[in-house]
């Protein structure tokens, strides 16, 4: 039933920003005009928009291989220079699928831009026309807003992604959540309690199955391994090992972390 919400709300947002681009970027007002009709317009690029689409699909699936590759090494060589780590926790393959997904469209989005463009050539103008014609808006005004904001939200999720990790080593632990400003460095005298949670209740109000482990720390931050550990129960009880050799504390059970 929740996927159906979900679904339908994200159809009724889709429909209500093409209202609202309809209303505030009209094509009446936009840079790019034709006297050609849409159906005119339609018969002679049709070719051109199937090619450029199997064009834009082949080239982001190659892109996305290529930056996953990349940002796997570059994550690897970030934390390669930290020191003192018996543990880490380095971002997951999601995380990295995610913004490679993301560079690897915007990079698309960009080049195609400049291939269409070169191809065209005289004809580019008429077919900046025909795209605010097809899409009833002005679309080549909102595609730059677009592409602005895909591309500030790409960089803040590789920013965020990237340096994202916990590491536990020998004499300290260091953390580094996600929009976090910098990485925080703790000794393990600086760890006051464990808890080892059996459940918790969902935004929806269900009670669910879900053990993990937290720790906090003398400045009232807290590790919580669902959103910074292996995101296995079982891998995160490797952590909390290590964690009760060095500091003798024994983890609390609890059904719930009420604090």
């Amino acid at each position: 039933m929740e996927n159906y919400i979900v679904s339908f709300t994200t159809v009724l947002i889709l429909f209500g920003l093409y209202k609202l681009f309809g209303k505030l970027l009209p094509i009446d007002k936009a840079e790019y005009k034709t006297e050609k009709t849409v159906e005119e317009l339609r018969k002679k690029y049709l070719r051109f928009d199937l090619k450029q689409l199997g064009v834009f699909v082949l080239l982001t699936v190659g892109l996305v291989f290529i930056l996953f590759k990349l940002f796997s090494v570059l994550v690897d060589l970030r934390l390669s220079l930290l020191s003192d780590v018996t543990i880490i926790v380095k971002p997951y393959p999601e995380m990295l699928f995610i913004i490679s997904l993301f560079s690897g469209m915007l990079l698309t989005s960009l080049t195609m831009f400049a291939i269409s463009k070169r191809q065209l050539k005289t004809d580019w103008d008429e077919y900046l026309a025909y795209s605010n014609l097809k899409y009833k808006f002005n679309y080549v005004k909102v595609s730059k807003y677009t592409i602005r904001i895909f591309a500030f939200i790409t960089g803040l999720l590789i920013i965020s992604f990237l340096d994202w990790y916990s590491a536990f080593g020998q004499k300290e632990v260091k953390i580094n959540g996600l929009l976090s400003i910098g990485g925080k460095t703790y000794k393990y005298s600086d760890i006051t309690k464990i808890k080892d949670i059996e459940r918790l209740k969902a935004p929806n109000g269900n009670i669910v199955d879900d053990p993990h482990f937290i720790i906090e720390f003398s400045d009232g931050e807290k590790w919580n391994s669902r959103e910074n550990g292996f995101a296995s129960y079982d891998q995160d009880s490797y952590i909390i090992d290590l964690v009760t050799a060095k500091t003798k504390i024994e983890p609390i059970e609890l059904e719930f972390d009420k604090e």
